[in-house]
């Protein structure tokens, strides 16, 4: 009797229409679950039971495999979100990392999407991705927000797509290469000759005496760190006293205008507040191990504080010479 009452459920003639608005229900359903999964693992949240209500109610006019076998899925996803929430509670507060399964399933989704162009005629979207994008819109049947796993085209893990349009955009790291095969600074090895020598006799030894260190001379050793640090602390002066100099000779000009002036000083790396851009100072686009050796002398000027840092309008930081 049972199997009688499932088999009339099955309608193979159920009209298009309801398909696509029963498949259309469920995958709003799934995509507020993905996008709000955080309102559905907090304490005292209703959510969960009324999405499980809502499922239910969907599943009544469902007739077919197809929007059953979505509707299951969505069914999964829910049962995730609540295990979720019961280890939310047993286990303590889950939020204070990044949850791997969401992140990348939200990466898929980007790449799969085409996410970060605007156009939907761009030429570097596929076709697939542009039918993705019109389903998605319309929520028609057998469109991609099902999340379901087939890999037609190329561009479920197009991985350049998502550093092109989703990393480098938000990076805030400097402007170097792609790559570090090796140490920072490489230098060639010198083949060593090796000379022959007459054997050593005793006879033939001369007394040396070991070198007496001074104080004095040890003091005037130019390449310990303090001697390194006071003499960038003399050029952060000097630099910043020229370009202070070079921008009062413009200002006596009167047919120089603002533009004229604001170009000057990005030319020598001044700010508007009369300090030096940390970034033209301390980087050379040229040497990396060099630009980290200048990072490492002007932190330590910092915390001898003999130099300060300031935070422009732009959010740019600059250099100062503290004032004692």
């Amino acid at each position: 009797m049972e199997s009688d009452e499932d088999a009339s459920k099955y309608d193979p003639e159920q009209s298009l229409e309801e398909r696509r608005e029963i498949q259309q229900s469920i995958r709003n359903l799934e995509r507020d679950m993905h996008e709000n999964a955080e309102a559905y693992m907090q304490v005292g949240s209703t959510k969960v039971s009324e999405a499980l209500a809502r499922l239910e109610e969907i599943n009544k006019n469902i007739k077919q495999t197809n929007e059953a076998a979505i509707d299951s899925k969505a069914l999964v996803t829910l049962v995730d979100l609540q295990s979720r929430k019961l280890q939310k509670l047993t286990a303590g507060n889950l939020g204070n990392g990044i949850d791997t399964d969401e992140f990348v399933s939200k990466c898929i989704t980007y790449m799969r999407r085409g996410a970060g162009i605007a156009d939907d005629e761009d030429n570097e979207l596929t076709h697939t991705q542009r039918n993705r994008r019109v389903g998605a819109q319309r929520g028609a049947i057998g469109s991609d927000d099902d999340g379901s796993d087939d890999e037609e085209g190329g561009d479920m893990m197009d991985w350049a797509h998502l550093g092109r349009y989703a990393c480098i955009p938000n990076v805030r790291r400097p402007a170097l290469s792609g790559f570090l095969l090796g140490p920072l600074s490489v230098q060639k090895k010198v083949r060593k000759l090796v000379t022959r020598t007459a054997p050593l006799r005793v006879r033939d030894l001369q007394e040396v005496r070991p070198e007496v260190l001074n104080t004095e001379d040890l003091a005037k050793n130019e390449n310990d760190l303090t001697a390194v640090c006071n003499k960038i602390l003399r050029q952060l002066k000097s630099v910043r006293d020229t370009a202070i100099q070079e921008l009062q000779k413009m200002q006596d000009d009167d047919s120089i205008d603002g533009e004229q002036m604001e170009r000057a000083m990005d030319i020598l790396g001044i700010t508007e507040s009369g300090n030096i851009d940390l970034v033209r100072f301390c980087i050379n686009p040229r040497s990396f191990g060099q630009t980290v050796e200048n990072m490492f002398y002007v932190s330590f000027l910092i915390r001898e504080g003999m130099v300060e840092v300031h935070f422009e309008e732009n959010g740019l930081p600059s250099l100062c010479e503290c004032e004692h």
